[in-house]
């Protein structure tokens, strides 16, 4: 019989010849930085970049939600919205998510398509999808993106967009709402169309 030292040892030495702490220092890193991911509305959205930790799929559609740029046709978009999410595999194909272990298999930095609409109404393709490059036209100096970000409309719109989610927020309460709905309509219309009716 061998001693609990002896075990102790023998099984330090396994892990250490198997590759143990790079794969530990490895899932460790992967924790604590997360992933990040290129998402894109199919068939025509915008680029975003989201990160996340965990690989649980309904997390990542509570990520991809929360970074869509308001108003989104229903004005917000929540993760029960998000029907379909599929990781593009270049040069043409992509893979539906379906689960938790699909989602874990996924790269760091992959494009994920994904649809609020359901499979039957339209399919993402499982094949034949391409990504086009971006036109040398469409990619604009760094000093022309900055000059934007900081013009008053855009300002006006992150201002718009705080007060429309403290809005949600505030009607998402389970108690009784600090305004009205129709109150909160018509400060929406007001705060987007300048339209105080």
């Amino acid at each position: 019989a061998l001693a609990i030292g002896e075990l102790l040892g023998k099984a330090g030495t396994s892990f250490k010849l198997f590759g143990g702490p790079s794969l530990l220092v490895g899932a460790i890193r992967r924790w604590a930085e997360g992933r990040s991911f290129y998402v894109l509305e199919y068939p025509d959205g915008v680029v975003r970049s989201v990160a996340m930790r965990g690989s649980s799929l309904l997390r990542l559609k509570e990520v991809v939600a929360e970074a869509q740029p308001p108003p989104y046709p229903t004005l917000y978009l929540k993760a029960a919205d998000i029907q379909q999410v599929n990781v593009f595999i270049p040069p043409i194909f992509t893979q539906a998510l379906n689960a938790d272990e699909t989602l874990r298999r996924v790269p760091n930095n992959a494009w994920l398509l994904w649809s609020s609409l359901s499979a039957e109404e339209e399919p993402i393709p499982l094949r034949g999808y391409k990504l086009d490059q971006p036109s040398a036209a469409s990619v604009q100096p760094l000093r022309d993106q900055d000059k934007r970000t900081n013009s008053p409309d855009n300002q006006l719109a992150s201002v718009v967009v705080r007060i429309e989610r403290a809005l949600k927020n505030v009607q998402t309460l389970e108690s009784e709402s600090i305004i009205s709905l129709e109150q909160a309509q018509s400060l929406r219309d007001f705060l987007i169309d300048a339209d105080p009716g």
